[in-house]
């Protein structure tokens, strides 16, 4: 078997192909006059970014959560719920699969319900997560809180970033581009230093609190910002208005 680095050694070899293609075909920004488009000039001045950081801002608390959880799995399943360390493999496997269906199903949903996905995502993850404290019940109820889990986290990413992507007008849709990546990042980071702390000191019942508690924050900040979404004027790729 492969030690981890020559894991992600191969892994990042494979992602070359497809970078190099991308490279090869990305189309150059015609701005009609020949020079360069600069649409990060100005951008904190637009109408736009303000729903755009609250939406990364609350997906980042959302995440946080979410990783606090995610990094300590293993510790939530043996010491929390009980079961065998073999059986963390499984539960990990049905975890990633459980998120194909979500991530397949973030397109149809943003497209179908844009102003509604995100914030019925985020409180359905929620709730996935505050499933956590159910892990000490039977093995069976353990599974299916994990598989819950794994498609709802499958769902959001992709949810967030076509959320964020039509909020921004389509000057700065760069620079909220970025805001995303960045908050899926901040999450991402926080989450697991925060899980380490809280499940060092309180153990993984009080790290499944703090989950909870972090999830709950996101999902009140993503719905009570829906609230104003529809106020928002969402633009498609062309400038114009679309529905929200």
């Amino acid at each position: 078997m492969l030690g981890w680095r020559w894991t992600l050694a191969v892994l990042a070899l494979l992602t070359l192909p497809p970078a190099l293609v991308l490279l090869r075909d990305r189309a150059p920004r015609d701005t009609g006059g020949g020079a360069p488009a600069d649409g990060g000039a100005g951008w904190w001045r637009d109408p736009s970014v303000r729903p755009v950081v609250r939406t990364a801002a609350g997906t980042a608390a959302l995440l946080a959560g979410h990783f606090a959880a995610a990094t300590f799995l293993a510790v939530l399943v043996t010491d929390g719920a009980g079961l065998p360390a073999g059986a963390v493999p499984g539960l990990l496997l049905v975890f990633g699969l459980a998120g194909v269906p979500g991530l397949a199903a973030a397109g149809p949903l943003s497209d179908r319900w844009p102003t509604a996905a995100l914030p019925v995502t985020a409180v359905a993850l929620a709730a996935g997560l505050a499933g956590l404290l159910l892990l000490g019940m039977p093995p069976a109820v353990t599974v299916a809180v994990v598989a819950v889990w794994g498609a709802l986290i499958g769902l959001l990413p992709p949810v967030f970033q076509t959320r964020v992507t039509r909020l921004a007008a389509p000057a700065i849709r760069d620079v909220a581009g970025a805001v995303a990546i960045t908050a899926l990042n901040v999450g991402i980071a926080a989450g697991a230093a925060l899980g380490g702390l809280v499940l060092g000191r309180s153990g993984p019942t009080g790290l499944v609190v703090a989950v909870a508690g972090m999830a709950a924050v996101g999902a009140l900040v993503l719905t009570v910002g829906r609230t104003t979404a529809r106020r928002t004027v969402v633009l498609d790729d062309h400038g114009a208005p679309e529905a929200a």
